[in-house]
């Protein structure tokens, strides 16, 4: 069941962080105890993956989940690609909970 889109810009040569709050229609947290995740980085055909992100579940009771792109995926994905969260309850059919576009952008450093 897919709940949700979102557009993930990362920068490159740094690990990209998306934090996620899962709430249901009427505001309340959705409550991830028991289950697992996983999130992962492809093509938009998804014939071809790119990463494989790791999941942190913050705050299960409350629904926070954290994915992180590695930093070396940042520089060697190709363009375009899509990511996708999967989150499997104790009992029951996979979630795919979130999926969209990821949006690699150049990262810069300035000097002072």
């Amino acid at each position: 069941m897919l709940t949700g889109e979102y557009t993930w810009t990362v920068q490159k040569a740094i690990p990209g962080r998306l934090r996620l709050r899962h709430k249901h229609a009427d505001g309340s947290p959705v409550d991830f105890t028991g289950y697992t995740a996983e999130a992962e980085v492809w093509n938009q055909k998804r014939t071809v993956k790119y990463s494989q992100c790791t999941v942190e579940f913050e705050d299960r009771a409350n629904g926070t989940v954290l994915i992180t792109l590695p930093e070396a995926d940042t520089l060697t994905t190709r363009r375009l690609p899509y990511f996708d969260l999967r989150l499997v309850p104790p009992v029951g059919d996979d979630i795919f909970s979130v999926r969209g576009p990821v949006n690699l952008v150049q990262s810069y450093s300035w000097e002072t």
